[in-house]
């Protein structure tokens, strides 16, 4: 029976598994790369700043990482917030069908029973499911704007967007549009719920985090550039920081932010072990969410096809600023 979080050895690597599913190759991709002793961006300082100029821009005091707002508006629905499904031999699938007419092709099918959940209504609305059926080797299909209708065929799930991910390899195998503003796949960078529940064990691994944006004169307005590097795939949203900024001076999703050595690791035990992540792994910036005006959040998941839970105390992350971190050298 595959156990919900292991690290398995690899010489002296080790390969993250999720419920029988390799996450990655472990010492060969960017989601598991220690960046303890990685080069700062030469415009790592400005890039921090610019990030305040942008908040003070869009009329956000004090601009913090505002990860007490991580399961915000989740509790209560069973959906929760990036609810992950698990699919298994005998899960059926069925049809995709694109919900705008520039996106006509996302992968289809895709594994869904009734018990599987959506993300809650008013969100983004993401699909998260992962295909089990050959594990190790794992498929990972996410959805942006998507939901379940019952059609004259048969169910069918309706998304505005989507794409399929090799979780073994992090390769993309399939993208109509992408589920995610940048295109950077969710799971690899997610914090599980075991791993918060493994006192002692490190998380070894990039985190990751969501921008805040808000709407100004029915225009939408963001912290970062309308720029990106690897991981991202895209530019994004169509709005970035503000213009008397130079874009090579401003955060481009991502990004990959690594917290101060010298933070103070004061919180829980488990929350400790957040913050040593960030210092070692760093958190990749994956998106801007609209659903999110004043806040940034860290990413975990409770799941599968389970109720999100609140047991694990990550309060120590509520006081942490962009100016507690520096921007790693980009990748490629």
């Amino acid at each position: 029976m595959p156990q919900p979080h292991q690290i398995v050895g690899r010489g002296s690597a080790a390969a993250r598994m999720w419920y029988g599913c390799q996450i990655g190759s472990p010492g060969g991709d960017f989601w598991d790369e220690d960046v303890t002793n990685a080069p700062l961006d030469p415009e790592s300082a400005e890039m921090i700043a610019s990030v305040d100029a942008a908040a003070q821009n869009m009329g956000i005091p004090d601009i913090d990482m505002g990860f007490s707002d991580d399961q915000r508006n989740a509790r209560g629905y069973s959906g929760g917030l990036y609810p992950i499904n698990l699919a298994a031999a005998g899960t059926p699938t069925v049809p995709v069908q694109a919900r705008v007419a520039w996106h006509l092709h996302p992968p289809s099918p895709v594994p869904w029973t009734s018990s599987f959940n959506f993300e809650y209504p008013g969100s983004d609305e993401h699909y998260f499911v992962v295909d089990a059926t050959m594990a190790p080797e794992c498929h990972d299909y996410e959805y942006y704007w998507a939901d379940i209708h019952a059609g004259h065929g048969g169910a069918y799930i309706r998304a505005y967007a989507g794409m399929e991910i090799n979780l073994r390899t992090t390769q993309l195998i399939a993208k109509d549009g992408g589920p995610t503003v940048t295109g950077i796949n969710y799971l690899p960078s997610a914090i599980t719920a075991d791993e918060l529940a493994a006192p002692g064990a490190p998380i070894r691994h990039v985190l990751n985090f969501v921008a805040p944006s808000k709407t100004i004169n029915l225009a939408l307005h963001g912290l970062m550039c309308k720029c990106h590097r690897y991981p991202a795939l895209n530019d994004g949203v169509p709005y970035g920081g503000p213009a008397g900024i130079p874009q090579s001076e401003q955060l481009p999703e991502g990004a990959q932010l690594r917290l101060h050595f010298f933070y103070p690791e004061n919180g829980t035990e488990p929350c400790n072990r957040v913050l040593e992540a960030m210092k070692h792994y760093g958190m990749v910036f994956r998106d801007t969410g609209s659903a999110y005006p004043s806040s940034n959040i860290v990413n975990t998941v409770d799941y599968p096809n389970q109720m999100a839970n609140d047991d694990a105390n990550l309060s120590c992350l509520i006081a942490l600023r962009y100016d507690d971190f520096d921007v790693v050298a980009a990748h490629k």
